[in-house]
């Protein structure tokens, strides 16, 4: 068993780690999309890059299905990290000029975009990185509080994402908005009390660094613990909520996911496929 940021990691499975940097509830849908992705994919010998990767916490979900992975970084990145494994490349996803060694049969973007500066620039390296046919599967949030600032840039719509896959040679094979209005509440408030708490230690910060850090860890697992139950019952109301609005008649649904849905979620996650070059 392994832990990394957000993730549990044993021998054959991923599971997210409720305590930790106090956003342990976002990643459970992520998780699940993830894996209801893995239907895409129809072959087992892949090259994938893991675009963003950090401790590459996915890896081991792609197992049966790739021959290579590759981790793919921005330099010095690690320090966001609890632990980290080997970045094969470095580089920035908005960089006009960036060469890999070679194209990529899936291309993995999961909370990625949001820190990229030129998404312009971004989608147009995601196409040119991929092969024909290749998958792309992208997370990125909308409704969710600002993260790793001063490098937090975009929240796109989904139909901002739909507009960019199209520009770029996506085919969009399947989509999910993140999140019901509840969920998005709640991790909203988590942030605001998260960064309260932090502007009342920061005195005991500068006296000593090292008594901060545990604090800190302390907050995190009481409050982790003490909204354990609430974000239960959001998981089990996301869950339901979405077993319904998956059977809706494909025109409700969007209609459903246009007015009610979509405008209120906290991320937007694709399954895109790459028509042709750009």
């Amino acid at each position: 068993m392994e832990f990394l940021s957000g993730f549990i990691k044993t021998k054959d499975n991923l599971y997210v780690k409720p305590w930790g940097n106090g956003m342990a509830y976002a990643n459970y849908p992520v998780l699940s999309f993830i894996k209801k992705s893995l239907k895409y994919i129809s072959s087992t010998d892949n090259n994938m890059i893991d675009i963003g990767a950090g401790d590459a916490p996915y890896k081991i979900l792609f197992k049966e299905y790739v021959k290579e992975y590759t981790t793919f970084d921005y330099p010095d990145s690690n320090k966001n990290f609890e632990k980290r494994d080997e970045i094969n490349l470095e580089g920035s996803l908005s960089d006009e000029n960036l060469k890999l060694p070679k194209k990529y049969d899936i291309a993995l973007c999961t909370e990625v975009l949001e820190h990229v500066p030129n998404l312009e620039l971004a989608f147009g390296n995601l196409n040119k990185i991929l092969e024909k046919g290749g998958l792309l599967l992208l997370t990125t949030p909308f409704l969710y509080p600002s993260h790793m600032q001063p490098y937090n840039y975009f929240h796109c719509t989904k139909y901002g994402l739909f507009e960019l896959a199209n520009r770029y040679n996506f085919e969009i094979i399947y989509y999910e908005s993140r999140g019901t209005i509840f969920s998005t509440l709640f991790l909203i408030c988590y942030s605001f009390l998260y960064q309260i708490f932090g502007i009342i230690s920061l005195p005991l910060k500068l006296i000593s660094p090292k008594l901060y850090k545990l604090v800190i860890k302390f907050y995190e697992l009481v409050f982790n613990i003490v909204t354990l139950p609430i974000q239960l019952i959001l998981y089990i109301i996301d869950k339901f909520e979405l077993i319904f609005r998956n059977n809706l008649p494909l025109k409700l649904k969007n209609k459903y996911d246009d007015v009610i849905y979509g405008k209120y979620s906290n991320g937007t996650m694709l399954v895109l496929r790459k028509k042709n070059d750009i």
